[in-house]
């Protein structure tokens, strides 16, 4: 519980983004792990574990209702949600009846960002299904790691192979040793031998016939996993970007990005966004302690230590929000891997006790921070004792 407040007392009234997923522990009971994300006083992103629940299924309604519950118990609302993060599975994305668009119906601001890390391990299996030559490189390289690896004798047999044709290659010229070489296929430029020849056919059919092709259907790919909306999001959150000397600002896509936030910034407000993003911009490109500024979290940080947040307050509000947005969800996965607390010695382990543990262990720093006098009154006060501790 004290951990909890700790959290809260953080998070303030700050708007926040929410991660969850959900697994089974030990004992084969479905659990769902809730993370928020949110913009501390010092201007640092901050995504703390804020607890497990025990769910029955795995519906969009039922993992609704158990989220709105367990806010509701520590005073916070669907309303400040800013950002939710999930995997890719269809309980959760799901356009018609998923967790996401259930939420997304109660709050227009909740954008969902489906995990860039699942977007690029999903992009990069479907291109290995759909291009052929890919697909049997795979193919191969399983089979020969199925048959080889069975037998110590097929990996001295390979590994004796191999030698030779290194120690003949070594022998004719074709490969050199030293250090540092080798890192790197050096191709040479065609001439009149034939081998030189063959060498340029390949490096074209490599280079050309697969590798831009493999490129091209993993931008593809890629594009057709973000809808307009988010991807309009993104871009005009990217103008936020300190590097180059603010090269990436612009005042029109930010306040578009404001315009995404009805319930953040009124049509006034806009109108004041406007002048303070003008006059923003020219304090940052004159001023050398920002410009060495790497990334939108360091700029946030900046602005908070020199107190320029008070003096564009506009323009920080919609910095929270671009840094609430949510990229990846390691943070929630992270919390499955503390989750072997709960043994198949401990697997009697109550749903409660199992969110305590985790949420102590998980974040220790904040229960480091805990006054052992207050463990011990909260302790005392549980229930009458016969002993003062």
């Amino acid at each position: 519980m004290e951990v909890s407040n700790a959290i809260l007392e953080d998070l303030g009234d700050s708007c926040f983004a929410l991660l969850v997923n959900e697994s089974r522990d030990v004992s084969t009971k479905e659990q769902m792990a809730i993370v928020l994300r949110y913009i501390d006083k010092r201007g640092r992103v901050v995504e703390r574990f804020f607890g497990l629940i025990h769910i029955t299924d795995t519906n969009a309604l039922t993992l609704l209702a158990a989220i709105e519950a367990m806010l509701a118990k520590h005073g916070l609302s669907l309303s400040n949600l800013r950002g939710q993060g999930y995997d890719g599975a269809s309980n959760m994305r799901g356009e018609f009846n998923g967790l996401k668009t259930l939420i997304l119906k109660q709050n227009a601001s909740a954008f969902y960002i489906h995990c860039f890390a699942h977007q690029l391990q999903l992009a990069l299996v479907a291109v290995a299904k759909h291009h052929s030559q890919i697909e049997l490189l795979f193919s191969i390289v399983s089979n020969i790691s199925n048959v080889v690896g069975a037998s110590a004798k097929r990996r001295d047999v390979l590994r004796e192979k191999h030698a030779t044709k290194i120690l003949e290659a070594l022998q004719s010229g074709e490969v050199t040793t030293g250090k540092g070489l080798n890192q790197e296929l050096a191709l040479k430029r065609p001439g009149r031998s034939r081998q030189n020849a063959q060498e340029f056919t390949n490096l074209h059919h490599y280079h050309v016939d697969m590798f831009y092709t493999v490129i091209d259907m993993q931008l593809q790919k890629l594009n057709n996993r973000f809808n307009e909306a988010n991807t309009e999001l993104l871009l005009c959150a990217a103008c936020f970007n300190p590097s180059d000397g603010f090269l990436a600002f612009h005042t029109g896509k930010l306040v578009r990005l404001a315009e995404f936030y009805p319930e953040d910034f009124s049509t006034v407000e806009l109108l004041m966004l406007q002048n303070q993003l003008e006059t923003y911009i020219l304090d940052m490109r004159s001023d050398d302690e920002f410009l060495s500024v790497k990334g939108i979290t360091g700029l946030t940080e900046k602005l908070v230590d020199r107190k320029k947040d008070g003096i564009y307050p506009l323009v920080y509000r919609l910095l929270k929000l671009t840094l609430t947005l949510l990229i990846a969800t390691a943070s929630v996965e992270r919390a499955f891997s503390a989750m072997n607390i709960k043994s198949k010695l401990r697997n009697k382990m109550g749903n409660e006790w199992l969110n305590d543990c985790l949420l102590t262990y998980i974040e220790s720093e904040l229960f480091e921070q805990t006054d052992n006098d207050v463990i011990a009154e909260r302790f005392q006060n549980m229930r009458t004792r016969r002993g003062q501790l």
